[in-house]
Formats: C-alpha cells, sequence, structure tokens
C-alpha cells in the first residue's frame, strides 16, 4: 500500500481516538517509540506497525464512534453511582442501544443530556420507582 494512504489512515484512526489532541498522541508515539520526529523519517515497516497498534486501540475502545463522549458518559456514571450493568441496563431500555459499540454521535449526546438531568434529580431516584 502507499505511503500517503496509510499516512492517512493513521490519522483517520488517530481522530477517532484522540479527536483534536491526534497530533500530540501521534508524533509522541512516533518519537518514543522510533526516536524520530515525522512520519517521513519512518521506513515503510515503522509506518505499518503504527498503523496496527492504532488499529488495535480502536477496536479496543468501548464506543469507536463517539468516543470523547463515551467518556463523559463514564464520568456522569460515576456521579450518579451507577454500575456498570446499570449504565447497559439503562442504555438498553432507555436509548433502545443494544452495545456502545454501537451508539452514534448523536446517540451519546441524548444520553448525556438525560444522564445529566437524572443527577439533577438525585442520581438513582429518578429509576427506582419504574
Amino acid at each position: 500500500m502507499e505511503r500517503k494512504i496509510i499516512i492517512k489512515r493513521i490519522w483517520t484512526i488517530a481522530h477517532a481516538l484522540y479527536g483534536r489532541d491526534k497530533e500530540r498522541y501521534i508524533y509522541g508515539m512516533i518519537n518514543f517509540v522510533f526516536d524520530r520526529e515525522r512520519f517521513r523519517e519512518l521506513s515503510d515497516e515503522q509506518l505499518y506497525e503504527v498503523w496496527r497498534v492504532l488499529i488495535n486501540e480502536l477496536s479496543m475502545n468501548e464506543c469507536p464512534q463517539a468516543p470523547q463522549e463515551w467518556r463523559l458518559i463514564k464520568v456522569l456514571q460515576r456521579q450518579a453511582g451507577w454500575s456498570d450493568e446499570h449504565l447497559k441496563n439503562y442504555l438498553k431500555r432507555y436509548a433502545h442501544i443494544s452495545s456502545p459499540r454501537f451508539m452514534t454521535q448523536h446517540e451519546a449526546k441524548i444520553v448525556i443530556s438525560a444522564m445529566k438531568k437524572i443527577i439533577k434529580r438525585g442520581g438513582n431516584e429518578a429509576l427506582q420507582g419504574r
């Protein structure tokens, strides 16, 4: 595969994982692992290695379509005092999402606003009566 295509794919995956901080993370990884400053200084094998690492990291992400929103949902989960099972059941029952892997960015924003309202009302109380 051509170098330009691999580099473009690396940036696409990095954007999904890190958002605006992608350059800092990618160049930091290149510097730490290969002791290089830029992509052009890497060999083809090293570029493929960066790509493989990012693909692995993306596949381990619970919510690849909305990673920043998922982090906020996890923070709100802790604030509400919910277990992972409670959050999973909430997503299934009220958001009709079988798994966070399938949650879109739009759906995640709706879940975030609903969770903020629940926390404002008093955490678990809103769901215990149902």
